[in-house]
């Protein structure tokens, strides 16, 4: 671990957890909570890139299987933490899917999965997380919302309602689970260079991405340097609270 990093910004002998991790925004959350002295789990369906992810960090790295909208998955994982570190201290809520349609052209299917993986994932999350929490002595959730879960976005409405949801889901848990020591804040990122950005019509990526003030999409790391600062004892007295990450875009 690089040694100029401020101590009460290392997470040594803390555990964590990174959901959606085999990729994207996961992927650099996971790399940055492991420079920071973190064991961290990294959970995800997508078994190959995960495995390949916590081959690559190397120990004390390690892939789990995670389906965030099963909560026998949940306590599969979680029963894994408890046995190989018997305490969890972070926990990141960042699994999520895209769909950007019209009202009329969206589906109660369509819409069921959406929720599923981004509201009732991080619902499931906190729920199987609390009892190792709770036993550690407290901890840090972050809650991977979006700059949709604050604002209105065209042919958006399924992905921002559970955005929004993640936004007050966070506020609440604050609220309920700070007598536990456990802080509670939601992250919402702007548009950042990961394959899900690319599921926007190209001309509306390069319209948002002229709209930013600082010029330029975000990068993983960026987003990744904010959850580990939340993450860490520097952010003690941080809960409840909703940082955006976007260039200044929705200043």
């Amino acid at each position: 671990m690089p040694s100029d990093i401020p101590a009460d910004l290392r997470l040594d002998g803390k555990v964590a957890i990174v959901t959606g991790a085999a990729g994207g925004l996961g992927r650099a959350i996971g790399h940055r909570l492991h420079v920071l002295g973190a064991s961290v789990f990294l959970g995800d369906l997508d078994t190959a890139q995960g495995a390949a992810l916590a081959e690559t960090l190397g120990a004390p790295a390690l892939f789990h299987p995670l389906n965030v909208a099963s909560a026998p998955s949940w306590a599969a994982l979680c029963g894994a933490v408890a046995e190989r570190f018997g305490r969890l201290d972070i926990l990141v809520n960042n699994a999520a899917i895209f769909r950007q349609l019209s009202i009329e052209e969206e589906t109660a299917e369509g819409f069921q999965r959406v929720f599923e993986v981004n509201q009732l994932g991080p619902f499931l999350g906190m729920q199987a997380a609390l009892p190792l929490m709770r036993a550690a002595g407290g901890g840090s959730i972050v809650n991977i919302s979006s700059t949709g879960g604050l604002r209105g976005y065209d042919r958006t409405l399924v992905y921002a309602s559970t955005k929004w949801a993640v936004r007050g889901m966070s506020k609440v848990a604050a609220r309920d689970l700070a007598p536990d020591g456990i802080r509670v804040n939601s992250v919402h990122p702007g548009l950042c260079d990961t394959p899900m950005a690319y599921q926007n019509a190209p001309e509306l990526l390069e319209s948002i991405r002229r709209a930013i003030p600082l010029g330029r999409l975000g990068a993983p790391e960026d987003i990744a340097a904010l959850v580990g600062f939340l993450a860490s004892d520097a952010a003690r007295y941080i809960s409840g609270a909703e940082l955006t990450a976007d260039g200044a875009a929705t200043a």
